[in-house]
């Protein structure tokens, strides 16, 4: 092989060689360098010989022997009204002699011709033996030679298997100094742009603190009326900072969190020491690293379009009351929030004083609850219900989960809910309203993770055939005013429920 490259005529030679050397071997043939071996021709098979078929002189002879009885029972024939005495005169003696040695001479005829048959079936089958054994030898000479291609075969694949490893690691080692090139450029186009970011921040944080100051400096005077409705503005100009200031460094702590994730899986792919140990790690975890590159992604979509901390806290606020009249969140009757995100409504529960545990798939999403010391555990939400002992929970809570599951999964979900609760507890499941058409025909679908909207009446249904007791329905965030203006005609309150009724519902159910 030459600068990677195969020399078929070198390796064709050296196969040629092995082949007269094993055939040699084989048929005890010495080879000097000066002998030119080459395999037999096919063995020439002869035809089978002719076989003789008999004609049909044996029928006839039959049928003749039978004629010549029939006359000589004709000619010892009486008839019964003559005396048993004397019948002997009247039979034909001489006539039936006759007849009977007619029939010994067709007899021996018949004889000879059985035994001259028999003799030419006897030479037919000598000769068929004969052929028998010509093939036999045939058979055997062309499998002597024959016998001799597999270990050349064996030994040519051996020989192209090696050098195709040889061209595959030199492939490899050049696929690897590509990709540390690219590496190399990512990351300093990466450090480019993480620069950007930091000095972004910093103004942000500049801009905090001018306006922390001019509060202080406000509050250290009497302030008057003008003072006082200033100061209002600038406490909710500070309060808009904070919420973009947290906004800002959730979505960059998930950036963050995402680009070192995809680096560290670019440097062990470069690292073959490292390949089998990230391999195990990977497959060790509930995520694939596809998963977690979707994790990345969901968490920077939430910050994006699910709204702020606040936000959701304030939206979910509405079934705290619910959860206390069920008795829910003592350290015996527990709350599970399934695909718990970014923890608002277990904060909220927390910040009420209700014992809570948040659930989610999404590694990063657990990893910004644990960094806020909310309890979360990332598992599958089905699998972990089936962990869990009958009766042990005194609330089930899922925002914005189940419209994610497969129907399948979805009724699972269900069942298992039903079995962990305790009797008298209570399960919430929130999910997009299809009711309402600009939800059900556009906005379900800009997460693309949603697999299909669920009308309140299935959810509704398949709650209630799980076993649960109560079942009901409660709608949740309208949408804003119709543009249509106030009035009660039947076309405007169409309208009206159509295109803004409620954008989401919850369905309650009880043990």
């Amino acid at each position: 092989m030459k600068g990677g490259a195969i020399d078929v005529n070198d390796l064709m030679e050296r196969i040629r060689a092995e082949a007269k050397l094993r055939a040699a071997a084989k048929m005890g043939i010495p080879l000097d360098g000066s002998e030119s071996l080459s395999f037999p021709p096919p063995q020439q098979i002869p035809d089978p010989p002719a076989l003789h078929i008999f004609d049909l002189e044996a029928v006839q002879t039959e049928e003749k022997g039978r004629q010549l009885v029939n006359r000589a029972t004709q000619k010892t024939t009486v008839g019964k009204w003559i005396p048993k005495l004397f019948r002997g005169l009247w039979r034909k003696q001489g006539s039936f002699n006759e007849v009977v040695i007619d029939l010994l001479k067709l007899n021996m005829k018949s004889q000879q011709r059985v035994l001259r048959q028999l003799s030419q079936l006897t030479a037919d089958l000598s000769a068929q033996s004969d052929w028998l054994r010509t093939i036999r030898k045939a058979n055997f000479l062309e499998r002597a030679w024959l016998a001799e291609i597999p270990p050349v075969i064996a030994r040519i694949e051996h020989e192209l298997a090696a050098l195709k490893s040889d061209v595959v690691a030199q492939m490899h080692r050049q696929d690897r100094v590509e990709k540390l090139e690219a590496l190399i450029d990512a990351e300093i186009k990466e450090r480019e742009a993480m620069g950007g970011r930091v000095e972004h921040q910093q103004k942000l944080l500049e801009s905090f603190s001018a306006s922390v100051a001019a509060m202080s400096a406000t509050l250290a005077g009497a302030p008057s009326r003008g003072e006082h409705d200033q100061m209002r503005s600038d406490f909710a100009l500070l309060q808009s900072l904070l919420v973009s200031f947290e906004a800002r460094q959730v979505a960059d702590a998930s950036y963050l969190k995402r680009e070192l994730y995809i680096q560290a899986q670019r440097l062990s792919a470069l690292n073959p020491r490292q390949n089998g140990r990230m391999h195990e790690a990977a497959t060790s975890k509930p995520n694939s690293t596809h998963q977690n590159d979707l994790d990345a992604f969901y968490i920077a979509f939430e910050n994006e379009f699910r709204g702020t901390r606040a936000d959701i806290k304030q939206r979910v606020r509405i079934h705290l009351e619910q959860v206390k009249r069920a008795g829910a969140g003592s350290p015996d009757t527990p709350i599970l929030d399934l695909g718990c995100g970014r923890g608002e409504w277990i904060e909220l529960l927390r910040e009420e004083g209700l014992v809570c545990r948040g659930i989610d798939l999404n590694e990063f999403m657990v990893a910004e609850c644990s960094e806020r010391g909310l309890p979360a555990e990332q598992a599958d939400v089905v699998e972990y219900l089936e962990s869990l002992a009958a009766d042990s929970q005194g609330g089930i809570t899922a925002f914005h989960l189940i419209e994610h599951l497969p129907f399948r999964a979805l009724l699972k979900l269900f069942r298992e809910s039903l079995r962990v609760i305790r009797p008298g507890g209570i399960c919430i499941f929130e999910t997009p309203n299809p009711d309402n058409l600009q939800v059900g025909s556009n906005s379900f679908y800009l997460d693309p993770t949603h697999l299909r909207p669920l009308p309140k009446e299935l959810t509704k249904f398949a709650l209630s055939t799980a076993g649960f007791r109560t079942v009901s329905i409660l709608p949740l965030h309208p949408s804003e005013n119709s543009p249509l203006g106030q009035g009660d005609s039947p076309i405007k309150r169409f309208i009206d429920r159509i295109f803004f009724s409620e954008q989401d519902y919850a369905v309650i159910a009880h043990k």
